[in-house]
């Protein structure tokens, strides 16, 4: 399962008072946009391991992340 957690950045002295407002609802819709993306990747995992099951194909292993990886 894959987890998408952006950082939203300080808006404080960023950001012009009268942009503010926009710029916190695009902030909103990337958010929104990206748990969907996670929410369809994990959907499409989910549909190819079907897929390869009705084949009769081997399934797709399970690996855990190293931990190695900090982005």
């Amino acid at each position: 399962m894959l987890n998408l957690k952006l950082p939203l950045p300080d808006l404080s002295n960023s950001v012009c008072p009268e942009c503010k407002p926009t710029v916190v609802s695009l902030q909103k819709i990337i958010e929104l946009q990206a748990q969907e993306i996670v929410e369809l990747k994990n959907r499409v995992e989910v549909l190819e391991d079907e897929i390869r099951e009705l084949k009769k194909l081997s399934k797709k292993p399970k690996f855990k992340p190293s931990g190695m990886e900090k982005a």
